[in-house]
């Protein structure tokens, strides 16, 4: 066997066994939610939220929410998913109330954010962002809670800055004060 043959050989032998390894590397870097899901998590409701208007206690929007409270949903949120139902949404608790930012990286849907302050009072709506967008999306005003919903949903059900929300669910002991 030549010299040339023998390296090329060794080529292949070191590629065979270096490709699973690489391989294996990017799947693991790629997150469980959209390795174990084709389509991204689903949704899973486990509470219920309700926009109320500012002025006359109207109810302007009633959804089924799924709750990000923890460190890891709430840095997750609504990356990889495909699908939200048009009154569903996805509440994050944040830790502190303070200025609050988000983008729509992994994000394959358009959002409405609604950034409330610690008694359900909306501060700030953040309208129509767009997919994978990398800038910031700042809450502006103190943040306490963030609200994710189909983007136009709040064009569609008359909510503005200054209406105010409630919500129960099972995973938190309570609701917004109002």
């Amino acid at each position: 066997m030549t010299a040339a043959k023998k390296r090329s050989v060794r080529f292949w032998i070191i590629l065979i066994i270096l490709l699973p390894i690489v391989l294996g590397g990017i799947y693991v870097l790629i997150p469980k939610s959209a390795r174990n899901v084709p389509n991204g998590q689903g949704f899973s409701k486990e509470g219920e939220l309700t926009i109320h208007s500012a002025d006359s206690q109207q109810v302007l929007a009633k959804l089924d929410i799924e709750i990000a409270d923890n460190n890891l949903d709430i840095q997750q949120g609504m990356m990889y998913r495909t699908e939200l139902g048009p009154d569903q949404g996805m509440l994050f608790i944040l830790e502190r109330e303070e200025p609050q930012s988000f983008w729509m990286l992994n994000t394959y849907l358009a959002l409405d954010i609604i950034f409330t302050d610690g008694t359900g009072r909306i501060v700030r709506i953040a309208r129509n962002n767009q997919p994978h967008a990398l800038e910031p999306i700042p809450s502006i005003e103190p943040a306490r809670y963030a609200l994710e919903v189909n983007a136009g949903f709040c064009t569609e059900h008359g909510i503005d800055e200054g209406d105010w929300m409630e919500w129960e669910g099972a995973r938190s002991s309570g609701s917004s004060e109002n």
